[in-house]
């Protein structure tokens, strides 16, 4: 058992792939601008009920307050994700 991962080139595509393919989960991260990982999220929430929404960031109580309130799940902080790539890599 794995993943499927598939990369959206924007909001539109993100919404049909992750409809379409009844995904678990969607990364959405920060790093294009948060105003715009937010409104997505928000928008994304609004008709995809049922999978897990997480934004990638800056750890701040700010952007973990605004992803909760735009829908999201939860933030990844970006310092944790970059470790935990880290991690897998040595152990691979």
């Amino acid at each position: 058992a794995g993943w499927d991962v598939h990369e959206a080139a924007g909001f539109v595509s993100l919404r049909r792939l992750t409809l379409l393919l009844q995904a678990d989960l969607a990364l959405l991260d920060t790093a294009l601008g948060v105003a715009e990982a937010l409104q997505a999220c928000s928008l994304l929430r609004a008709e995809w009920k049922s999978g897990r929404i997480v934004l990638l960031g800056d750890e701040s109580p700010r952007l973990r307050r605004e992803a909760l309130l735009a829908g999201a799940d939860g933030l990844i902080p970006r310092d944790a994700a970059l470790g935990a790539v880290t991690l897998a890599r040595s152990a691979a």
